[in-house]
């Protein structure tokens, strides 16, 4: 399969997040606020993209990582309720039974493109979010779930 560059790869994932954000803004409320790059020696390239409804006072955050070293091609989801914790999405997943789901958070080079994975993960993203986790985005139900540093700790 052809790999693409990370300008194209970031650009594919941008125009997802805009129009992601004219959902969680008409269907939710959330306003965007910037998005940031990350270096990191320990993660390589990140992107963190932030979503705040002032007046639920919740705080939706994607971060998007490229491959880099050993470390996959992945999407992070978090809800933060200041009052309550922070949310991981696939962790959440995982404890509600839907691990069937988590595997669309990674790129797995072997058998999909870049694009299919991009698709799929904000597809899957706005299915949920209309969904199992709209109670969530509204403020009506909050859990805490631990992170899973997976050793990176």
């Amino acid at each position: 399969m052809k790999e693409l560059s990370n300008d194209i790869m970031l650009e594919l994932v941008d125009k997802r997040i805009a129009e992601l954000t004219l959902f969680l803004r008409g269907e939710f409320g959330y306003e965007s606020k910037d998005k940031e790059h990350i270096l990191d020696d320990l993660a390589g390239d990140c992107y963190k993209y932030v979503f705040l409804n002032g007046y639920l006072d919740l705080k939706l955050t994607f971060f998007f990582r490229m491959k880099y070293k050993e470390f996959p091609t992945v999407f992070h989801v978090y809800l933060e309720n200041k009052k309550i914790g922070r949310l991981s999405l696939d962790d959440f997943l995982k404890k509600h039974k839907k691990e069937n789901t988590v595997h669309l958070f990674t790129l797995d080079p072997s058998n999909q493109t870049f694009e299919v994975f991009v698709d799929d993960f904000f597809n899957f993203i706005r299915e949920l979010f209309q969904g199992f986790f709209k109670d969530y985005l509204t403020g009506v139900k909050f859990e805490d779930t631990p992170f899973n540093w997976m050793g990176m700790k």
